[in-house]
């Protein structure tokens, strides 16, 4: 395994309460670097793969612009980082070079990995040359060579041209298949993009129980997980009567708000169950054929409604509907 390979997270603003995990479930991945880049201090041990590097917003926001000097650059809040995470490879090519990466990516903070060199080795990444990994913007990577992919213009959207997305203020979701994913696509690049029957679990966020990704196998059955510091994470999922074990590379739980049962930092093994994080012994006291069944999600519809309020506009409501028609065009 001899491809060095960084993933980038710039976060800015409180973390998720549950980060301290996403910081355990790092410790476990010793082949990944992880380099975040954050105004919060951390509270916690970190790992030797984790390279945490103190900025505040304002110093990513004038790197950007210093980057893209001849650009009017857009990039008012934190949240519209996602779509320069393209352009990483040269926005941050001075840490790729310090940290001797063969590859960059980026990530998110909503997730709790499992043992994400075993995946790639079972597809045959250390094998192969692949130029990028993955196909979603919670986690993708990219050959060092392919540092200025994202300035190639393959047809006339707008969505994927990064002089547009870089200089106007709406999400354009830069960062996934729409986005760079075609333009990879489009120039003839090797990918494992895990499209087909992906090995994490991402989480739909419009319902309670764990339901996952419609390619995935399994993915309208519910399930909880088990994180593991030896073997990496888990899902059970309940099909019928009896629960069908897979492994997983990591589990996107899509900003939910999480419970986390105290003391949980300190051990070896945890479950994950709709909503909340709890420890073995806890979860063998537990009717989990109770926390199984579907009930209605309150909070999906109350942080629906609360982000419509927030960001209502005549212009975000029609980007909004853009963007969802670009999607169902692509997966056609």
């Amino acid at each position: 395994m001899n491809k060095r390979i960084g993933l980038f997270l710039p976060y800015f603003g409180r973390f998720p309460n549950y980060f301290n995990l996403w910081i355990k479930s790092v410790a476990i991945n010793p082949e990944i670097q992880f380099i975040l880049i954050t105004d919060q201090k951390l509270d916690v041990k970190t790992p030797s793969n984790l390279h945490v590097i103190k900025k505040e917003f304002g110093d990513i926001q004038r790197l950007i612009r210093q980057k893209f000097s001849t650009l009017d650059i857009s990039i008012e809040n934190p949240y519209k980082l996602c779509d320069y995470r393209p352009a990483y490879g040269y926005i941050f090519e001075d840490l790729i070079d310090k940290y001797g990466l063969d590859y960059w990516g980026f990530c998110d903070p909503d997730i709790i990995w499992g043992k994400i060199a075993k995946f790639l080795a079972a597809y045959g990444f250390y094998e192969h040359t692949y130029d990028k990994v993955g196909y979603l913007g919670h986690f993708q990577f990219l050959s060092v060579k392919e540092k200025f992919l994202f300035k190639n213009i393959i047809d006339n959207e707008k969505f994927r041209n990064y002089k547009y997305v870089f200089t106007h203020k709406y999400a354009y979701h830069f960062d996934e298949e729409i986005g760079i994913g075609l333009i990879a696509k489009k120039n003839g690049l090797n990918i494992l993009d895990f499209e087909s029957n992906p090995p994490y679990t991402d989480i739909l966020i419009n319902k309670l129980q764990f339901y996952t990704n419609p390619n995935a196998n399994y993915y309208d059955f519910p399930r909880y997980l088990k994180w593991d510091s030896n073997s990496g994470l888990s899902q059970f999922i309940l099909n019928g009567s009896r629960y069908v074990k897979l492994p997983s590379m990591y589990v996107h739980l899509q900003k939910r708000k999480m419970d986390i049962e105290p003391e949980l930092l300190k051990k070896q093994v945890f479950y994950i169950f709709p909503n909340q994080f709890v420890s073995q012994q806890t979860k063998n006291n537990l009717n989990v054929e109770e926390y199984m069944k579907d009930q209605f999600y309150a909070d999906y519809y109350y942080n629906k409604i609360k982000t419509f309020i927030k960001k209502f506009s005549i212009g975000q409501i029609k980007h909004t509907k853009y963007f969802e028609k670009l999607l169902l065009k692509y997966y056609k």
